[in-house]
């Protein structure tokens, strides 16, 4: 038997019940799909497979199976999760989108396979309570999500983006159909930004798709290359924009001018949220609830009080330009590939793009950086490994030192399980032989990049929006992964293609923008804005806390706190953002105690055995 909720966003399937092939049922039967769904190469497969442009979703897919089996989903673009049951060969056939844009969480328990758009729908029908995932607990507390597949609960998984799972005769077998690894590289086509542009293009209108949008806009280059697209596209149209502002700071809201810019240049009709008092607690008691488990987004809560806001005007899409740092790239992976090739003055030249603004010590700073890259030098590495000899030590390889520990904040119980150098990882950067596209890769394969999707899916949801995303767009991350490392570093510039693609479409003082508006001041100072609820929450005392946090650290911090120590007081943000998770945690463990009311589950018709 096979049960599912009326939007068939949650999925209950007994194993030892699988389908079999029966007279009238021997066609495909979509039993799961999960939110957002959008297929944005619609007209290329309908026409592929003969059938109008005004195809059902129900019968895309299905039409799509019997054509392509599982290579369904490599050929589908866009967002998608879902199951097709296929009773001809008695498979359940899963799949979830290459960046994770829509959520796909599955459990097993006893012999009954459980399928949801988010964990807490799928532990709501779980025989028995779930139990706390502690490895990812002590993940959240050190700041360093790194598991793909796990989620807070030791039962319920999540599928892998760009993987597809298929169910048959009870047993579940997991395969990537997608890997950066077989994306071609170091292309350098002269059109390149002719062709970029044509492909960002095409996703911006897909994601508009004859809705009516609001852009989330901060004058920034992602946010306002998406409203200069849209501009480009129907210049006589004025766009709605949303952008969170900060009156209170006039000259030193550095994101004003170019805000004012975009709206003037590209006809944004603005509706902006003063956030001058930004709580970083705000609502995240509900949020948390919603995802079912904490989480790393610092600005979650001024983010979604503006989504809220603007859903009340009457927005129903949001485009947002969240992940053009990922699918772009900054290309400072080829400053190691100028090192390794002896091209010094031209590693020179480029070290500007690692100062965005001018300030004094500008020049010292290029020239450490500049430094860091000497071990290419053979003379360098020898001389090294004489003082090395004379000191009695091992030379030290600066292209293999560690990040800045992060498992300081782990309680000693955890750190002792899961081992203290697990939030202490090697970052590419530091590795001698370290590339631009190795550098992008390693981003772009974070664990936190499907988390992140994952958060605004369904929190839009909840908030009865829909926020999409133009950049993540599997065609244009390909063009982009297999350009070489000049279109992402030149002249100074990071992310050139982007600039060179979007040209005088784009504000001039954007398209040369090199700095962002830092936030961090703003949210520590919010955060102290809420001493006692802060205090409250992060009390030492309370038991359940001492499983997951470094008690003796918090105790310090909580000290100061109480003092009434200002942002001084905290050690560069880190021990702001280390009391947030705390807060966030303290609240989750309150709510994950609560009961789980499951939604009502109704046979799918045809599906038993």
């Amino acid at each position: 038997m096979i049960t599912a909720s009326q939007k068939r966003d949650l999925m209950v399937m007994d194993l030892d019940e699988m389908p079999s092939s029966k007279p009238g049922q021997t066609e495909a039967e979509i039993i799961f799909v999960s939110e957002p769904f959008r297929v944005d190469n619609r007209a290329e497969l309908a026409e592929q497979l003969n059938l109008s442009d005004g195809v059902s979703d129900h019968d895309l897919l299905l039409k799509g199976w019997t054509a392509w089996g599982t290579d369904l989903a490599d050929r589908l673009r866009g967002a998608f999760a879902f199951a097709l049951l296929l009773p001809e060969s008695g498979q359940v056939y899963c799949a979830r989108d290459v960046f994770g844009l829509a959520p796909f969480y599955y459990a097993i328990e006893g012999r009954k396979l459980f399928l949801g758009r988010s964990s807490r729908l799928v532990r709501s029908v779980l025989p028995r309570p779930a139990t706390l995932n502690t490895l990812m607990m002590a993940d959240f507390v050190g700041a360093d999500f790194q598991e793909k597949e796990q989620t807070f609960f030791e039962e319920i998984l999540r599928l892998r983006p760009g993987h597809t799972l298929i169910v048959k005769e009870g047993e579940l077998a997991i395969r990537p159909y997608w890997s950066m690894s077989g994306v071609d590289r170091d292309h350098s086509p002269p059109d390149a930004p002719k062709i970029f542009r044509a492909l960002f293009d095409r996703s911006v209108q897909n994601c508009i798709n004859e809705t009516d949008p609001i852009v989330l806009i901060s004058g920034g280059m992602d946010s306002s290359s998406i409203a200069a697209s849209m501009h480009a596209s129907q210049p006589e149209r004025s766009w709605k924009g949303a952008a969170k502002t900060f009156p209170r700071l006039g000259d030193n809201w550095l994101d004003k001018p170019f805000l004012d810019e975009a709206c003037r240049s590209l006809s944004i009709d603005l509706y902006d949220l003063p956030s001058d008092d930004f709580n970083p607690l705000q609502g995240m008691a509900h949020w948390v609830e919603v995802m079912d488990g904490p989480y790393l987004a610092y600005g979650h809560a001024n983010a979604f009080h503006l989504v809220d806001q603007i859903r009340q005007a009457g927005a129903q899409v949001l485009l947002s330009g969240h992940g053009g740092d990922e699918i772009v790239s900054y290309g400072f992976g080829r400053f190691n590939e100028l090192a390794k090739q002896g091209k010094w003055l031209t590693l020179w030249r480029e070290t500007k793009a690692r100062t965005p603004t001018p300030q004094p010590g500008d020049l010292r700073f290029r020239l450490r950086l500049l430094r860091s890259f000497s071990s290419h030098l053979r003379a360098v590495r020898a001389w090294r490994w004489i003082k090395s000899k004379l000191r009695g030590r091992p030379a030290i390889n600066p292209g293999n030192s560690d990040l800045v520990a992060s498992s300081d904040w782990v309680s000693p119980e955890l750190l002792e399980q899961y081992g203290s150098d697990r939030h202490n990882p090697t970052i590419p950067e530091t590795r001698r032989d370290h590339d631009e596209r190795m550098l992008q890769e390693n981003v772009m394969s974070m664990a936190l990049n499907p988390m992140s999707l994952e958060i605004h899916a369904v929190c839009a949801a909840a908030a009865g929006v829909d926020i999409r995303f133009p950049f993540y767009d599997r065609d244009l991350l390909e063009f982009s992964l297999s350009l070489r490392s000049d279109w992402k570093l030149r002249d100074g510039y990071t992310r050139y293609i982007l600039r060179a693609a979007m040209g005088e479409d784009l504000p001039r003082s954007i398209r040369e923008r090199k700095d962002k508006f830092d936030f961090g001041d703003n949210f520590v100072s919010g955060l102290l804005l809420e001493r006692q609820t802060l205090s409250d929450l992060i009390n030492p005392e309370k038991r359940e806390l001492g499983r997951f946090v470094n008690l003796e650290k918090l105790t310090q911090l909580k000290a100061k706190l109480d003092r009434g120590d200002d942002f001084e007081g905290f050690d560069d943000r880190v021990e702001a953002y280390f009391l947030w998770r705390v807060a966030i945690l303290s609240l989750w463990l309150d709510i994950v105690k609560r009961p789980l009311t499951p939604p009502p589950l109704e046979p799918i018709a045809g599906t038993s055995a």
